[in-house]
């Protein structure tokens, strides 16, 4: 996948043989930019043929390829079909996931000694949605730090804040 945004830089996405993927910015054939940077140590960015391949996946995580999302146990980011630009926010969402480490180790301190199912769904509901809000908050100040910095505005890929949010809140 390749998308040039207004400023001239591309937003490239490859994978290479063993299913590993990798997105840069690039800018006069230059890149600018590797999103591995800002992903934890350990970590990859893995295409649904690297997931299907590796024993070391976990079959859970085996039957979700295809799918954005990031997976613990084998340190990657599972990536889904990328098809428009706009996904980037999917992806920066993802990685913002795996800083959560601890995040989600302080919010399970919390966790009900009581075993009445409805506080068991509760608390998870609570906390899985506190740490999706941290990981579109990730998204977000990620996409102003390369708006600042490089600029790069991801934002100028949606029409109207309405497009923007139907991205935060469908996925």
């Amino acid at each position: 996948f390749s998308h040039v945004v207004s400023n001239g830089t591309e937003l490239a996405v490859s994978e290479d043989d063993n299913g590993i993927a990798r997105v840069v910015f690039r800018k006069d054939n230059e890149i600018i930019f590797d999103l591995d940077r800002i992903l934890p140590d350990g970590f990859k960015l893995a295409t649904p043929s690297y997931l299907q391949t590796k024993d070391s996946v976990l079959d859970e995580e085996k039957e979700k390829s295809g799918f954005w999302r990031a997976c613990f146990d084998s340190k990657v980011i599972s990536m889904g079909d990328w098809r428009k630009p706009q996904e980037i926010f999917i992806l920066l969402h993802e990685i913002g996931h795996t800083h959560q480490g601890a995040l989600h180790e302080k919010l399970f301190e919390g966790k009900p000694t009581t075993r009445s199912v409805y506080d068991e769904q509760k608390f998870t509901a609570e906390v899985d949605s506190s740490l999706e809000r941290d990981a579109w908050a990730y998204a977000v100040k990620a996409a102003r730090h390369f708006r600042e910095l490089l600029g790069i505005d991801f934002f100028e890929l949606f029409n109207s804040k309405e497009e923007l949010f139907a991205v935060i809140y469908g996925a």
